[in-house]
């Protein structure tokens, strides 16, 4: 099921006319009919429309397909979920099941991420909050990391997301010889953690590559 019929869907559940439901949001019908054709809302409206819906913001934007950014042809912009998940700069973040684990939709410039990013896959993107000290001064506490969740293996050194035994982390991780990798904290005061690949009782797995941070502010 797309957007525009899950919109569609929620809103006639809901009771709410077109008319109705502009003017609750302050816009135009002009825009809740767009919205009924496919055009995604601006990222800020996203969160006020799921909740005047009364439904999920992960139902409203994906159904049961996993999170992931979408592009709005018409405003050039990418809107990309920011997920309630922090990866642990540190001793590692436990990684639970959430109803809902979009927390907002975030509207970056489709030419701003072509321009700075131009490898990175802008269908698979995702914002994460990093916890905790152990990657300063590359990534401190608090701070907003963009993933592209498209990438699933280290094939070659960098910032990543993972987990594994329950856990999730933000390292810079370095592949070593015989199917191993080195997950390395920035901040010395922080051991290196080695993965053996071959282990099957590891439960290892890539959220994906960070490709730009954001300072965040302090909660």
């Amino acid at each position: 099921m797309s957007f525009a019929k899950r919109f569609e869907e929620a809103r006639e559940r809901a009771g709410l006319s077109v008319a109705s439901l502009a003017k609750h949001l302050g816009v135009s019908a002009q825009s809740v009919y767009l919205w009924q054709q496919g055009s995604v809302p601006k990222a800020a409206r996203l969160r006020e429309l799921a909740d005047l819906l009364g439904v999920s913001l992960q139902w409203l934007m994906y159904g049961s397909e996993e999170p992931h950014s979408l592009t709005d042809p018409q405003s050039g912009v990418v809107v990309v979920p920011q997920l309630n998940i922090e990866a642990s700069a540190g001793f590692g973040d436990y990684v639970t099941e959430a109803d809902d684990c979009v927390v907002k939709m975030i509207g970056l410039s489709s030419e701003w991420l072509h321009q700075t990013l131009p490898g990175a896959n802008h269908k698979s993107l995702v914002v994460h909050a990093v916890v905790g000290d152990s990657m300063e001064p590359t990534l401190k506490d608090n701070d907003f990391v963009l993933l592209d969740t498209s990438v699933e293996r280290v094939t070659r050194d960098g910032l990543f997301v993972v987990g594994f035994d329950g856990l999730l982390f933000a390292k810079r991780i370095q592949v070593l010889p015989g199917r191993k990798l080195a997950l390395i904290s920035d901040n010395d005061a922080y051991k290196p953690i080695t993965i053996d690949l071959t282990d099957e009782s590891c439960s290892f797995r890539v959220i994906g590559r960070i490709v730009y941070s954001w300072t965040g502010e302090k909660r």
